[in-house]
């Protein structure tokens, strides 16, 4: 009777147990507003509503078109093939298989917060895969009633190309084409019905520090039956190759321009600035910004020793003894006006100014115009002081890293007489653009063939080690 009693002690204390890890996983899913599937097709709630019904990826000879049907399927995930990873806040799934083509494939889902996040990679190897093979899609279904009547805006084209803007609406007529409805969508806010932005190009115009060759940048959505499609093609995949797709939806309404600063970039640019600041009580240099395109045709802002106000954007918060200084006419004629006037100050002093949260490349332009050579120590949002020495009749530039958090930037400088000519903050990605220094680009942390569970590991050989590495500022 006694043994008894402890069997059914040990058995309540079991439950008990299971009992917690159920509740906390409870409370971490309702904390969500996606959810992920546990069981059958790969699929999706939103609020606990069926949201996404299905994700494959395949083979194409064109964005739009497919081959013949059932042929070139590559995801079709089974039960046996998925595996969790602990990430706290935060449900994460990963599913894996080796297609008919023999092309090892990966998908990671995960959801935290009001945000779901789809990473794919296939791992082609080297072969001629015909000429009905020269496209790649991930495919994403959504039922036609979770989106019919939502008002939409995009920004539509190639990145190097185009930054317009296109608006419309789902309106649930749409018929079955394999033409898209609305074509070449980077990045689409959904509001009405439902509020939701899908980013099909999360890494942004200028995918800068880009992590893979072929890599999907845009998205069109098609009509499927009962439900729309978005689809994320990528090229070049005829002989081989890596291919990387990343989708990120977020349940909500948001400003495009904040998650993404600049949304056209074209390689033979110089890097974007999104503002430039000369001091002087003049006119301001000019021959900047001949590119008539968001971030590049910047104009300076002239500033002087006012005061920073919120409403203004920018200004001094520890301003010291500061005025507008000058150089002769000798200076100006070899220097420019740029590097002509500034401010004069002596000790320490803080310039503020609103900026985006990005990671930048703060240039600082010191003069030399009048005085004698003095040193600086210069900071940009209270990183690594940087020394420098201003020679007398010559410039100084000092380059530095920074990251912007909360929209402000605080360059601090101290020293004797020194002279500050301008400031140039210039753009190297958004920090919702950033899956390479606030995060890894898998939401696991790491490559999803790197955990004991993953299935097949030997495919993914050919791919390098450290691909997905996570890069280290230093500043």
């Amino acid at each position: 009777m006694h043994s008894s009693n402890k069997s059914k002690a040990d058995i309540m204390k079991i439950v008990s147990i299971w009992g917690i890890i159920w509740l906390f996983a409870a409370h971490i899913n309702a904390q969500n507003d996606f959810q992920v599937s546990k069981s059958g097709e790969l699929s999706v709630s939103l609020k606990w509503e069926t949201f996404i019904t299905r994700i494959s990826f395949d083979l194409s000879s064109h964005e739009y078109k497919g081959m013949v049907e059932g042929t070139n399927t590559i995801l079709a995930p089974s039960e046996e093939a998925w595996f969790d990873v602990e990430e706290e806040g935060k449900e994460v799934r990963i599913f894996s298989g080796v297609s008919s083509f023999d092309v090892p494939w990966c998908c990671e889902v995960s959801a935290w917060g009001d945000r779901l996040e789809i990473n794919f990679a296939a791992l082609f190897p080297p072969k001629d895969y015909g000429q009905e093979a020269t496209h790649s899609r991930l495919k994403i279904y959504v039922p036609v009633n979770q989106l019919v009547g939502c008002d939409l805006e995009y920004m539509q084209g190639r990145v190097c190309c185009s930054n317009k803007k296109v608006q419309g609406r789902l309106t649930g007529e749409e018929t079955s084409s394999e033409t898209p409805i609305y074509p070449q969508a980077r990045y689409i806010q959904f509001s009405g019905v439902r509020d939701l932005f899908f980013d099909m190009c999360p890494n942004g115009a200028g995918d800068f520090t880009g992590t893979a060759p072929i890599t999907g940048y845009k998205g069109h959505i098609e009509r499927d039956g009962d439900h729309y499609v978005f689809i994320i093609p990528t090229y070049r995949v005829r002989w081989g190759g890596k291919v990387v797709n990343k989708i990120v939806i977020r349940n909500g309404r948001y400003n495009m321009d904040d998650i993404h600063p600049v949304h056209r970039y074209h390689y033979t640019w110089p890097m974007p600035s999104l503002m430039r600041f000369a001091f002087t009580d003049t006119m301001p240099p000019e021959g900047f910004g001949s590119i008539r395109v968001k971030g590049w045709n910047s104009k300076f802002t002239t500033c002087d020793t006012q005061t920073y106000r919120d409403g203004q954007g920018y200004g001094w918060v520890n301003s010291g003894n500061l005025h507008m200084a000058r150089a002769d006419e000798v200076f100006r004629e070899k220097m420019g006006s740029l590097l002509s006037e500034g401010i004069r100050g002596n000790g320490p002093a803080t310039f503020r100014f609103r900026h985006p949260d990005a990671r930048v490349i703060t240039t600082l332009v010191f003069s030399g115009a009048e005085g004698k050579d003095y040193d600086i120590t210069v900071s940009v949002n209270h990183s690594k002081p940087v020394n420098a020495t201003v020679i007398k009749g010559e410039k100084c530039t000092v380059l530095m890293p920074a990251v912007i958090r909360e929209g402000k930037v605080d360059v601090s400088i101290s020293g004797e007489g020194w002279m500050l000519s301008g400031i140039i903050p210039t753009l190297i990605m958004g920090l919702e653009e950033d899956y390479q220094y606030d995060r890894n680009w898998w939401v696991a942390g790491k490559e999803p063939w790197k955990f004991k569970a993953f299935i097949e590991k030997a495919r993914w050989k050919r791919w390098p080690d450290g691909y997905f590495c996570d890069a280290k500022w230093n500043y």
